[in-house]
């Protein structure tokens, strides 16, 4: 990992997915008032288990941006 003026210097879109991303995401939806997916999972539902639903996020995130990336066989 390089620093660069006091920044994360990243290679890939899968490093710019950090926890502070993902938390800053969720109060913005939270904000918006947003709606339940097609999980039919609310907000206040997430929320009830919030640290560890946003870290599962994050690697499913990261996990199909590197399947996506990987050449096909």
């Amino acid at each position: 990992m390089n620093i660069i003026h006091d920044k994360l210097k990243v290679h890939s879109l899968t490093g710019r997915i950090t926890i502070e991303l993902i938390h800053k995401g969720f109060k913005a939806v939270k904000k918006n008032r947003g709606a339940a997916g097609i999980d039919k999972v609310s907000i206040e539902m997430y929320k009830t288990n919030l640290d560890e639903n946003l870290l599962s996020l994050m690697k499913e995130l990261k996990q199909k941006l590197l399947t996506l990336a990987s050449p096909s066989t």
